[in-house]
């Protein structure tokens, strides 16, 4: 029963939020620490290499995977300038190296 009510309460509680209360929800639970600026070299399904221009992770490497799922309004292409919000840890060598993506957001050139 209790798990019943714990659904219901999530179908709700889900539904009645919009993709900017998710993306604060999101960045409450991971907090950005560090963010990069590139450019997407290739995507494949929602996953992005991203060629860094810009930013502290250029120590362990020049290029990133992005997971591009995280916006979920946004359509990507390649070539697209972007800003990438991560947790600041760096998961793989690479290259390209991997992080824990936070948000992604186009930016003009």
């Amino acid at each position: 029963m209790i798990n019943y009510i714990s659904i219901i309460f999530m179908l709700v509680f889900s539904s009645s939020c919009d993709s900017t209360s998710i993306n604060n929800i999101r960045n409450a639970k991971f907090k950005t620490q560090d963010s990069l600026i590139g450019n997407i070299q290739t995507i494949n399904n929602d996953i992005a290499i991203v060629k860094v221009t810009k930013g502290s992770i250029l120590n362990s490497g020049n290029q990133v995977t992005v997971d591009l799922s995280v916006e979920e309004e946004i359509t990507f292409e390649v070539s697209d300038k972007v800003e990438v919000g991560f947790t600041g840890e760096v998961r793989e060598i690479g290259p390209p190296v991997g992080i824990d993506t936070i948000y992604v957001k186009v930016i003009d050139n």
